[in-house]
């Protein structure tokens, strides 16, 4: 298949959502990003969805942007058909200000991430489509960090020695087990990690090592917000792994990651709460894009994901309902 110019697609469900993300098409159209915008229903003709989104790869996208609003199905189902990162971006409507879109967006089940800006931050949906698509690309980067009014100093990754960098807040304890289950993945993927605990000098020697993702873990019953602006002080492509260990809390965690959302922090792409492995297979995303080894592994762990969901069902259907019962 003939690869396209284009390095971003751009998806909306109806054509009445591309003036709510006029934001979106402009700012790669000020950073000369090439796009292709696209009207494609996750309901209406959801096997022309799902068929361009199997193709993603093939055609030379990097990255795909869908945009939705109300049940917003659109984001997750394309992430379904492509290992290529999906960013989606929550159409605030009159009714629950994009409250359902972000949730329906941003709480995916494990094995099929998609990175969540917040409620009608089509803006930042395109600097992070922009930074993940031109990641390996020197030029390119200097002209998103002059646009967004960082420092040309940059170190570029390196595709046969892929880093990630996992930054928490002083004190703040993930589940163990669930991390565990992250860093399995890296291993898995031959994806190299550091750990790091977030003080002022923390973006700066990220960017100095040629790391390619950076996964923000944010307690989201702590009271320590600072971690929040990383994605304003580099143009590395950040995941926001938004942790909740407290179940007595009085306010709901999705309640605190709604407001956490709703604050313009840059370009931050949000996983479910407690979703440790998605925050993995998102960042391998980002670079697989560029590295064809590790989008193969990526292919074969979706697979592998398929392959248990047949097994589930076959065992179902062999035992009965009773049996679960």
């Amino acid at each position: 298949m003939t690869k396209n110019k284009h390095k971003v697609e751009i998806r909306t469900g109806s054509d009445s959502d591309i003036a709510k993300i006029e934001e979106l098409y402009r700012t790669l159209d000020s950073l000369s990003v090439p796009y292709s915008a696209r009207v494609l229903s996750a309901h209406r003709n959801p096997e022309e969805m799902a068929s361009e989104a199997r193709t993603l790869s093939k055609k030379g996208f990097f990255v795909c942007i869908a945009a939705a609003g109300g049940s917003a199905h659109l984001p997750g189902m394309s992430a379904s058909e492509t290992v290529l990162a999906v960013i989606g971006v929550p159409v605030s409507t009159p009714l629950y200000d994009g409250k359902d879109a972000l949730f329906s967006i941003v709480q995916m089940p494990e094995g099929i991430p998609v990175g969540a800006v917040g409620p009608g931050q089509s803006k930042n949906a395109g600097l992070a489509a922009a930074q993940i698509s031109s990641l390996f690309d020197e030029n390119e980067r200097k002209k998103i960090r002059e646009h967004r009014n960082l420092s040309d100093e940059c170190s570029i990754p390196e595709g046969n020695t892929l880093k990630v960098a996992i930054v928490h807040n002083k004190g703040d304890a993930p589940d163990e087990d669930t991390y565990q289950n992250m860093i399995a993945l890296f291993d898995q993927f031959g994806i190299s990690y550091q750990e790091f605990a977030y003080d002022a000098t923390t973006v700066r020697e990220i960017e100095e090592q040629g790391f390619f993702s950076i996964i923000a873990l944010h307690d989201l019953s702590g009271e320590h917000a600072e971690l929040l602006t990383i994605a304003e002080q580099t143009d590395i492509p950040v995941v926001l792994l938004p942790f909740s260990n407290n179940s007595r809390s009085k306010t709901l965690p999705g309640e605190v990651l709604f407001d956490l959302m709703s604050v313009d922090r840059g370009p931050l792409m949000a996983m479910g709460i407690n979703r440790y492995q998605n925050a993995a297979l998102f960042a391998a995303q980002i670079a697989g894009a560029h590295v064809a080894s590790l989008q193969k592994k990526l292919l074969d762990h979706r697979k592998k994901l398929k392959d248990f969901s047949r097994e589930q069902d076959h065992k179902l259907t062999k035992r009965g309902l009773k049996a679960y019962f």
